[in-house]
């Protein structure tokens, strides 16, 4: 009777104890949802969103109501973040963090956050915790330094700018979806820390970090704040030299940050997203505001601001197809627009696209009949889209219509130029004359038209009126190539030399300048360095065309090689065969071989 009496006791005790750990369980099951819930902020009115946008917060509140997780609440939060719903998306940050103590990745985007609503101690504090949690946070290293620079902390922040200088970290990225950084970040904490000294006239401080970074990178900023120290010390050459030098690169500042692209690929919201794109563009991250671009479409494919971005990045990254598709939603939008109807039409005239940018001329001359520009580029696309006469007819409309204009009678005797109507273009070329005799384009037209007729000194005198009127790229390109074609190769260089002063920074003086210092066949007038560094700087010229890209480097590894150079020379031969075989921005490939040569 005992035994059996034990047997039921122990089976109750048995059922008891499952029935507390079915209870205990369910607690814990429920107990995420019980205290984190409540915590989670209400949603906001949806009625101005978008419908994916609206369709991805209702979704990630749902999922962060039903499974309280940091990886749902910090989600939700990420999707508020780029909404620009900053204090629920703080809210919901903070109520990850609080849900998962060791995950690191949410105390980064609440300092992101507060970075963005100018809460730089707050801002300081989270990018502290994230850092302590994940060391090689970099990213977040560096953001205390900007915050501590905001707020007047000079000596915490160059502290923190030494500390990332002296490791030589490079900003993490993932292939794919995310950015590749051109420049270590140890660059741009070395141009904060210059820019810090500067601040406290701190000059040999500041130009000793300054040329530090230029040893190594043709780095944008830094010319422009040398530009601006030797300003300071009222070294106005070397001030202007800089300036030069800035004003030909790319100003990129700002680091590349994987962790913010990712709320970029996650937002549905139009307007963080063109800012995004904007930043891309200016930085010149191209593949990137490609990418973008190709996620906006998805969820707002009428939003005629994302069809305009697109259709100028989609051109610049050889996305043609897809831009042409987006034309005829572009052109209703924006029928009314003059300004980016021209400026679409130029983007479509200079890719070859003439029948399609005719069509944007004209609605812009319905919009503006007297536009000279419109006119000329109008009677252009006609021409090269094989409607000659069209144009003619249309040309000598214009000239009617506005018998005194010279900017008219200018473009009638250019485009009949460019027919190879050279009679023609005298006719115009002698009403210009008697309205604008010494007129600078007209006697580069004149010179243009001798010099077709065999009449060579006549178009070189014409060439240099020109020029010393009224310094223009075309004339002096016009009077260098007639020097250079006559092996007047000593006139050349000095020409070229003399019209990189009011064109410092323009890559077909500086290609043709540097080509005939390093290679003139009078070794006399040979200057290897000066020519180097003219071609070099077109390397990472912002404004630099492919062709005088490939003929910059290709001069130069033919330089280094007869210099018996072979290092760089190699490296010139290894960036033109790798330039053969990407299909996107080069941009990084271009910053590796600025770095080659730099080297001794």
């Amino acid at each position: 009777m005992t035994a059996q009496m034990n047997r039921i006791i122990k089976k109750k005790r048995i059922i008891q104890f499952a029935l507390l750990a079915s209870v205990v369980l369910l607690i814990v099951s429920i107990w995420p949802i019980l205290y984190y819930v409540p915590k989670i902020p209400d949603m906001p009115e949806l009625s101005t969103f978008n419908n994916e946008l609206r369709k991805q917060i209702r979704d990630a509140n749902r999922k962060a109501h039903k499974r309280p997780s940091s990886n749902n609440l910090g989600t939700l939060g990420a999707i508020y973040h780029s909404s620009q719903l900053y204090e629920k998306a703080a809210d919901c940050y903070k109520i990850a963090i609080n849900r998962n103590g060791s995950s690191w990745i949410w105390s980064y985007y609440l300092g992101c956050l507060d970075k963005e609503m100018s809460k730089s101690q707050e801002a300081i504090n989270n990018f502290k915790k994230a850092l302590e949690k994940n060391p090689r946070a970099y990213n977040a290293l560096y953001y205390i330094g900007e915050e501590y620079q905001n707020i007047g902390l000079y000596d915490e922040a160059l502290s923190v700018y030494a500390e990332i200088s002296g490791t030589d970290p490079v900003t993490r990225y993932r292939s794919g979806n995310f950015r590749r950084d051109y420049y270590p970040l140890n660059i741009y904490a070395k141009y904060q820390t210059a820019r810090i000294h500067l601040n406290l006239k701190q000059y040999d401080k500041a130009e000793e970090t300054l040329l530090d970074i230029l040893e190594n990178y043709s780095y944008g900023p830094a010319y422009r704040l040398l530009g601006s120290l030797y300003s300071a010390k009222g070294n106005s050459a070397a001030s202007e030299a800089c300036m030069t030098r800035s004003n030909e690169l790319f100003n990129i500042t700002n680091p590349v940050d994987t962790l913010t692209d990712l709320l970029a690929l996650r937002s549905n919201s139009e307007s963080f997203i063109l800012k995004q794109i904007d930043k891309a563009d200016y930085d010149s991250y191209l593949d990137w505001a490609n990418i973008l671009i190709n996620n906006a479409l998805n969820y707002a494919p009428d939003n005629k601001y994302v069809i305009s971005k697109a259709i100028r990045i989609l051109f610049r990254t050889q996305s043609e197809n897809r831009a042409l598709d987006l034309l005829e939603t572009h052109f209703l939008n924006f029928s009314d627009n003059l300004s980016e109807l021209k400026e679409v039409a130029d983007i479509l005239y200079n890719n070859g696209f003439f029948e399609r940018s005719a069509r944007y001329y004209l609605r812009a001359i319905e919009l503006d009949p007297q536009d000279t520009e419109i006119q000329a580029n109008l009677v252009l696309s006609m021409f090269r889209d094989n409607n000659t006469q069209a144009a003619d007819d249309l040309l000598m409309k214009f000239v009617k219509d506005q018998p005194g204009n010279a900017e008219v009678i200018i473009n009638a005797s250019y485009i009949s130029i460019l027919m190879e109507k050279w009679d023609q273009a005298d006719h115009y070329l002698e009403q210009l004359e008697k309205i604008s005799p010494s007129n600078p384009k007209g006697l580069l037209l004149s010179g243009l038209c001798k010099l077709e007729k065999g009449k060579t000194k006549e178009a070189e005198t014409l060439f240099r009126r020109s020029f010393r009127n009224k310094p223009d790229i075309l004339s002096a390109e016009a009077l260098g190539d007639l020097l250079t074609e006559q092996k007047r190769w000593h006139e050349a260089i000095n020409h070229y030399k003399l019209a990189l002063v009011p064109f410092p920074n323009e890559p077909s003086i500086l290609l043709k300048l540097g080509i005939l210092l390093v290679s003139s066949q009078d070794e006399t007038l040979r200057d290897y360095d000066q020519g180097i560094e003219y071609l070099q700087r077109l390397i990472v010229h912002k404004s630099c065309p492919p062709d005088h890209l490939i003929r910059s480097v290709s001069n130069l590894s033919q330089t280094y090689e007869h210099l018996g150079n072979e290092r760089k020379a190699s490296a010139c031969r290894e960036f033109l065969n790798n330039l053969l075989q990407v299909t996107s921005n080069p941009r990084y490939l271009i910053v590796k071989l600025d770095y080659e040569l730099k080297k001794p």
